[in-house]
């Protein structure tokens, strides 16, 4: 007897998503070729792929089924500064971190929402196998890369490089910015991962980045709810000037993320300034869980959590004595 079993339309080979019912959907594949690419193809095939990742993005967010689109990138450098409304069921993935460069050509390479966001605009996606280069120029409003808004995503592989810009050395100059810039009175981000990725300079170890992951704004009006919860930052190396992962959280309950195994230091003989550090607004975080991370600091590896919180690091300060297993 012939199958019955009904199911959905086929779009193309891009992510299958299981439903209620055991029905299979797929959303688009979309492909980007920067040298042989146009952004007046449809980009549904590699070869009528389009010219930019914008054009790729612009078309995922015009089909407001989101089934779970993927946007492929051809090796290349892509000199544009990308921004998206939001990400929503989308895989945005290289060939290879050192394969795909995104150089921003204004003040941010991609940003995935519009700073100031209280609503989530990264969900359900991934971005994997890119670099992202920071501003050529000193800039204190965006990231290589800037997501507003994180709840149940995936940023893994990737690479964040340094330029030469004025800004090298402080806290102008951030790799990767989970949430906004600017304060806010809601933030929670949640359920996500960041993980395998590097840190590092692109142009000789002077131009590392300032900050390696930043979480929340530089300043907090807005203190009580802004979260990073049930989170993991783990396996990245950190090469930095003057922070490795600075989290400027609410209270420190609004927080309960694991950050694990990354090696952190930087790129110019000291170490980092800070190798891990909460600023969240009542004092010590008391959720977040600290372990097995490898730091090397100048002033302090780890600092603002709970002592009992801090298993299993091994860390130097200068870069001087017996590394210490543990502080807090």
């Amino acid at each position: 007897m012939a199958d019955t079993k009904l199911y959905a339309t086929w779009k193309s080979s891009g992510i299958p998503i299981q439903s209620d019912i055991n029905q299979q959907f797929w959303g688009n594949e979309y492909f980007v070729d920067g040298t042989n690419g146009l952004d007046s193809n449809r980009g549904d095939r590699p070869y009528r792929a389009f010219k930019t990742i914008q054009a790729a993005v612009t078309k995922h967010l015009a089909d407001t089924t989101s089934l779970g689109d993927v946007i492929r990138v051809f090796p290349g450098t892509y000199a544009e500064s990308i921004t998206a409304s939001s990400f929503t069921n989308l895989a945005l993935v290289g060939v290879h971190a050192d394969a795909v460069i995104i150089a921003p050509t204004a003040s941010h390479g991609l940003l995935i929402g519009t700073d100031g966001a209280t609503a989530t605009t990264m969900t359900n996606s991934l971005i994997k196998n890119i670099s992202f280069l920071t501003p050529s120029t000193s800039n204190t409003t965006y990231a290589a890369l800037t997501v507003c808004y994180m709840t149940k995503s995936v940023i893994e592989d990737c690479k964040f490089k340094g330029t030469t810009n004025t800004g090298t050395g402080s806290s102008a100059t951030i790799g990767l910015q989970i949430g906004n810039r600017t304060d806010t009175a809601w933030e929670f981000h949640e359920h996500s991962r960041i993980s395998r990725c590097e840190f590092t300079a692109n142009a000789g170890r002077t131009t590392q980045v300032g900050i390696g992951i930043q979480v929340g704004a530089h300043t907090a009006a807005n203190p009580e709810y802004k979260g990073f919860k049930s989170m993991i930052i783990e396996d990245c190396i950190i090469g930095a000037k003057d922070r490795g992962i600075r989290m400027c959280t609410g209270l420190s309950s609004c927080n309960g993320t694991v950050i694990r195994r990354n090696v952190i230091t930087g790129h110019e003989g000291a170490g980092v300034g800070v190798g891990i550090i909460s600023k969240s607004t009542d004092g010590t975080d008391t959720l977040t869980m600290i372990l097995d991370n490898r730091i090397v600091a100048v002033n302090d590896c780890i600092q603002g959590f709970s002592t009992g919180n801090v298993q299993g690091n091994i860390v130097a300060v200068n870069t001087s004595g017996t590394p210490a297993a543990e502080t807090a």
